[in-house]
């Protein structure tokens, strides 16, 4: 599609965000990309494997839900995915650090364990790094984040968001005194 499309991507990097663009398949299809076509009926499910780009169109009027689910090997997938919606500035779907941290708490099937440790051991590592570039920078007071008022619920529109990037602050913020109100994400 960049290449396709070069010019609406100067535009708009975050494109394939958007709900509006489309590419003709043969296009995809002569570019090397694998395309199928499915016929969704009612009581069948469509699956859409992660960074899948999917496509529908309705044949008359419809009545549709879509179901969002995740097993644990799609943890790092959606790593990815938070990484890339930050990079972004794109609005978060949820936060991917407290998920982590929901599943570590629940009782974990052994397939779930190693993609859970990995997932952790990068989020980890990320968070301890920008911690240690901030410590050298000067910033060294902390102190730990106001509770949730619903911690029942993962990330929601009360959670505090970085007013840069626009994800949620699980783990950890940067706040100023001449703004109490605003948080910034490590990065």
């Amino acid at each position: 599609m960049r290449s396709s499309l070069p010019d609406l991507f100067d535009a708009q990097p975050d494109l394939l965000f958007q709900l509006v663009t489309m590419l003709n398949p043969s296009v995809l299809v002569e570019n090397g990309v694998p395309v199928y076509s499915v016929l969704q009926e009612p009581g069948n499910f469509v699956i859409t494997f992660p960074r899948s780009y999917h496509a529908g169109f309705n044949f008359g009027l419809n009545c549709a839900e879509a179901v969002n689910f995740a097993p644990a090997d799609w943890l790092p997938h959606g790593g990815f995915g938070a990484d890339l919606y930050q990079q972004y500035h794109k609005a978060a779907v949820l936060s991917h650090e407290e998920l982590l941290c929901v599943v570590a708490k629940s009782d974990l099937d052994s397939k779930v364990s190693p993609y859970l440790k990995r997932e952790l051991l990068r989020v980890y590592t990320k968070e301890r790094m920008w911690r240690e570039r901030l410590w050298r920078k000067g910033i060294i007071k902390s102190t730990p984040m106001g509770p949730r008022k619903c911690p029942e619920y993962v990330g929601t529109e009360e959670d505090p968001t970085c007013i840069i990037c626009r994800q949620y602050l699980y783990l950890s913020a940067v706040a100023c005194r001449c703004r109490p109100a605003a948080f910034v994400c490590l990065e």
